[in-house]
């Protein structure tokens, strides 16, 4: 997906959990070589914490993005995702094609708003 949209992918890193993703997107957010970060994973329903989990990576993901101001995009399965079907990747290509388009449209609508002069037209989202 990435190279069909002339993406460079940077960096992949692994991470035990989609709880510990929020330390290694705030290092990836400080390279000066990424222009945005697309999260994958899966929440299973195993865990019975994985609401306050999804919850929190939510949360700690969107204040990333604003503190760097750079698109940080969610491709993760669940909460509600059994672990038999996270093992198989349930849909996973989907979410991970789903995020890369989300964070190059991002990217290049930030681009666009950060060298456009200020018009009265009002911000549109689609």
């Amino acid at each position: 997906m990435a190279a069909s949209l002339g993406v460079e992918i940077t960096y992949v890193v692994s991470v035990p959990g989609c709880f510990d993703a929020p330390l290694i997107v705030k290092e990836l957010l400080s390279k000066g070589d990424v222009d945005s970060v697309v999260v994958l994973g899966s929440i299973v329903k195993e865990t019975s914490l994985e609401e306050y989990i999804f919850n929190q990576l939510v949360g700690k993901l969107m204040d990333l993005s604003l503190e760097y101001g750079k698109p940080v995009c969610l491709g993760v399965s669940g909460p509600g995702v059994y672990w038999d079907d996270a093992v198989r990747h349930a849909g996973a290509e989907a979410y991970a094609r789903m995020a890369v388009e989300a964070a190059y449209k991002m990217f290049n609508r930030l681009e666009k708003l950060r060298s456009t002069k200020p018009t009265a037209y009002p911000l549109e989202c689609r």
